[in-house]
């Protein structure tokens, strides 16, 4: 239901009725699966839409496979950065995660496109780059 919304561009009415969820919660225990298709290489993603979704949600599974997804960030930040500066960079992001668990790659391209958006496109370019290339 959600998705169906979040797809048709009305993300505010998603978002009212993900509110509404969880409020039901609170008066009913269930547990509540949300499916939303958010590329994680789409770089626009991590400017408000992933950040939109982590505010009404406890954890973030992304359906692709995210240890290489995590691998393919640590490795483009380091080819990016420094390795010095690539590792307080993974240490700074994995300190300063959302409330909504998700996995390290998410958290740490989130952090950059929050505190450094040039820098995070410049990583988000090599994490396209590895997968384009595994896929050939």
């Amino acid at each position: 239901m959600v998705d169906v919304l979040w797809q048709r561009g009305e993300q505010d009415a998603a978002m009212r009725l993900e509110e509404y969820w969880n409020e039901l919660t609170r008066l009913q225990t269930f547990s509540l699966l949300c499916a939303y298709r958010i590329d994680n290489l789409d770089s626009g993603a991590y400017g408000g839409p992933l950040e939109c979704v982590c505010r009404t949600h406890t954890h973030l599974i992304p359906a692709r496979d995210y240890a290489r997804f995590n691998d393919a960030v640590q490795a483009a930040s380091k080819e990016v950065l420094d390795q010095p500066l690539a590792q307080m960079l993974l240490s700074l992001s994995a300190s300063h995660r959302p409330a909504t668990q998700m996995p390290l790659g998410q958290a740490t391209l989130l952090w950059l496109a929050q505190n450094m958006p040039r820098t995070a496109e410049r990583v988000l370019e090599q994490v396209r780059a590895r997968y384009a290339a595994a896929q050939a």
